[in-house]
């Protein structure tokens, strides 16, 4: 579940073992409900057929045994304190809202976020006294001297130790007469006898529950010489909660990492394993989305942003287990331990804004969260003994998965448009995408399976997390600035502006590492594109040519703008005094126009096409056909024919209104010199 608030959660989990307790209550079991912390005196039994129903975290204190036929059912925390034995049913179905607590005494008891965060980072951090099987810890081969330290102790007794890296394994020289351990070997004063199916309250996969229900299951009886039993027993716990997305609002947008896995720590004086046990490890919870503002996502906001930044949550490392004990752990029978899964990398985007009048784009940079690594070495130290199926020992660990790397896309935004007389276009925003890698999946490199000819590992499989895909695009250069922003329309055009560069960096598959598995498979390297911006075009103007932008720099590039197109005859500014001499030369006075044509063209179309502040127009009547000349004091075209180019550029325009209109008179006397020419309409 994505996304889920921790209010919104608590609501789910109250339904789902509302609705757990309608199917019980279904079935025809009786429902019996202890909605505060209650103590029991004596022993106390839950009958086959009957539904144990803990409301409010309440407290169960039972001051004799305790003894579970039926089934448990706990809104939220799932907290026992047993002064005698513990017997759960195989058949049991124990479902869970929270945390699991059972003790041996209150005192021992966590009742703090404090004191739940202590045990929950202890049981991440190898033993220093006692017995211990687990953690299991990238680590953990620093303490392989120990370990084999150890093993040459257990040998001399006649037990069987697998190390951390499970080197040297002294089985061959064991028996499982000898190594077996039965319940009257060694007297004890309580047993908690634990079976059944252990399941929070959103169902039996790990990682459909919600990402908070719970960080551990505690079992804790070491007040005295009391022995953990576990047989026919499945246990699955709750998946590290996926880290908050930070989506649409801001021009830094930054994903949370996703939470750690529950972890389970088990501690008394004496702990067996016998057939039938499979605890299942929590998941990492996947790191959170990021993405920049956004209009189209969030329409009340706007996207200002010169610089757009996101950065996608790394993924939550899995659960963990740790087990210690005074006298001793043993595995008389088949157990199994599924790792959970690490926690995939967050995604992110990054949308550059289109930029404003006289900005460039927006830059924008993505970056992936990458995957947690799953470097599952078990440690073990001290009195851990196994005895073996023939060849094989009877422990399994399940697939060892590393978490993806998150995607990343960035877009750079559009470059401004030049707007003012000779402006250039501006700069698309530049883009940068680097994916997150996957995580790295480690089993121990041991001995173990060159003594077996390899036909069968320890550890089922190992599988290093996919690395993620990245995109960019730059952002596009803007337009320069045509000669029609310059007063007069004299202007050379602004250039175009260069297209945005785009960077991008898939994530790197993880590594898979460990000769001692079935299947050892690392991950694919993402996926990776690029694409730079185009550039803009050039304006169009006087003078020279305006180049087009170049295209952004990228897996592909991007176009180039094309250059603007040179109107070589726009020229300059007539001066007023020379015009002032044109027209005392011509004396302006109006031909008489009797008798001619009424061809006539609009004085707005004339004006766009033959500026009145650049030329001088004199109409003249030439042999019944109405002549338009226009003159300059200054022509900057350097030759004759540059002069009649210039006037024949417009002449479509006019021949929408004269079909017959031409340019019949070009008169040049140099660069910088008087020139004109003139248009016959009809």
């Amino acid at each position: 579940m994505l996304g889920i608030s921790k209010k919104t959660a608590i609501i789910f989990i109250i339904v789902a073992v509302v609705l757990l307790v309608l199917f019980f209550a279904f079935r025809g079991d009786k429902t019996t409900v202890i909605s505060q912390s209650t103590v029991i005196e004596g022993d106390y039994t839950v009958p086959k057929g009957t539904t144990l129903v803990l409301e409010n975290s309440a407290i169960l204190e039972i001051g004799g045994g305790f003894d579970v036929e039926g089934n448990i059912v706990a809104d939220g925390d799932l907290n026992i304190v047993a002064l005698g034995s513990v017997n759960v049913s195989e058949d049991s179905e124990v479902v869970y809202g929270g945390n699991i607590q059972i003790v041996d005494s209150a005192k021992k008891l966590l009742r703090t976020e404090e004191e739940i965060s202590k045990a929950f980072e202890e049981a991440g951090l190898v033993s220093e006294d006692s017995n211990s099987f687990g953690p299991f810890n990238k680590d953990n081969e620093g303490d392989l001297e120990r370990v084999m330290n150890s093993k040459n102790q257990a040998r001399d007794v006649g037990k069987s130790v697998i190390g951390s890296v499970f080197a040297r394994t002294v089985k061959a020289q064991v028996s499982d007469s000898e190594v077996a351990i039965s319940k009257n070997q060694f007297e004890s004063e309580n047993i908690f006898e634990l079976k059944g199916k252990w399941i929070p309250a959103f169902g039996e996969k790990s990682e459909d529950a919600d990402r908070r229900g719970g960080r551990i299951v505690y079992v804790n009886a070491d007040s005295g010489k009391t022995r953990i039993v576990f047989r026919d027993f499945e246990l699955k716990t709750w998946s590290g909660k996926d880290g908050k997305d930070d989506k649409y609002r801001k021009c830094k947008a930054v994903g949370e990492n996703g939470e750690p896995g529950s972890r389970t720590i088990i501690s008394a004086w004496q702990v067996i394993f016998e057939d039938g046990v499979v605890i299942n490890l929590a998941g990492g919870g996947k790191g959170g989305d990021a993405e920049t503002k956004n209009e189209e996502k969030n329409p009340k906001i706007i996207n200002d942003c010169a610089l757009a930044e996101a950065y996608g949550g790394d993924g939550g490392e899995p659960g963990n287990l740790k087990i210690t004990s005074e006298e001793g752990i043993y595995v008389n029978g088949s157990l199994t331990i599924n790792p959970g899964k690490g926690g995939n990398g967050g995604g992110a985007k990054a949308l550059g804004s289109d930029s404003w009048e006289g900005e460039k784009g927006g830059d924008a940079k993505a970056y992936g969260g990458d995957g947690a690594d799953n470097e599952a070495v078990l440690f073990v130290r001290g009195d851990v003994n196994m005895t073996f199926n023939g060849a094989y020992p009877n422990l399994v660990i399940g697939n060892i998965v590393a978490g993806n790397g998150g995607d990343a896309s960035a877009i750079g935004g559009l470059g401004a448009n030049g707007e003012k007389c000779e402006e250039d276009g501006f700069l698309g925003g530049d883009a940068v995408a680097y994916a997150g890698d996957g995580g790295i999946a480690v089993a121990p490199n041991n001995d173990l399976d060159k003594d077996i000819d390899n036909e069968r590992g320890i550890y089922k499989g190992v599988y290093g997390g996919y690395g993620g895909d990245a995109d960019s695009v730059g952002g596009d250069g803007g337009d320069g600035a045509n000669r029609s922003s310059c007063p007069g329309g004299i202007g050379r055009g602004g250039d175009g502006g260069d297209g945005g560069d785009a960077e991008s960096e898939s994530g790197e598959g993880g590594l898979a590492v460990g000769i001692s598995a079935l299947a050892l498979k690392g991950g694919d390297d993402g996926k990776e594109e690029s694409a730079g911006g185009d550039g803009g075009d050039g304006g169009d103007g006087c003078f020279d040519s305006a180049d087009g932008g170049l295209g952004g720099e990228g897996k592909g590039w991007g176009l180039p703008g094309e250059d603007g197109e040179y109107f070589p005859d726009c020229g300059t500014p007539v001066e007023k005094e020379d015009i002032n001499v044109i027209n005392e030369d011509t004396g302006n006075v109006p031909d008489d126009f009797s008798g001619i044509s009424e061809c006539s063209v609009p004085d707005s179309v004339i004006n766009q096409a033959y500026p009145s502040d650049v030329y001088t127009k004199k109409e003249s009547n030439k042999n019944g056909k109405r002549v338009l000349t226009f003159s300059r004091g200054a022509c900057v075209s350097k030759t004759e024919a540059s002069v009649r180019r210039g006037a024949e550029a417009f002449l479509p325009d006019l021949q929408e209104y004269c079909p017959n209109a031409t340019v019949s008179d070009v008169s040049f006397s140099g660069m910088m010199q008087p020139c004109s020419f003139s248009i016959t309409l009809d």
